[in-house]
């Protein structure tokens, strides 16, 4: 199985790039709240910025915990 994974994992050094260039870049402080990926900020797409999307989201997550037996706080 490990073979199968391979494309999709990355080495810990690699990984770890974004994070520790986001933690410590000079331009940090400028992308508050945005996303970044192989050390650049990218913005999301269309759905992920879609507020009508999110909440029909909120709501199919909402319902089907409901079906569950999980309780709203």
């Amino acid at each position: 199985m490990g073979t199968l994974l391979t494309p999709f994992t990355a080495d810990v050094a690699k990984a770890a790039e974004t994070v520790v260039w986001t933690a410590t870049a000079t331009e940090s402080g400028k992308f508050t709240g945005e996303y970044v990926k192989g050390c650049k900020v990218v913005h999301p797409s269309k759905d992920a910025r879609d507020a009508e999307l999110a909440a029909r989201l909120w709501d199919a997550t909402e319902a089907l915990l409901a079906g569950r037996g999980a309780a709203r706080p």
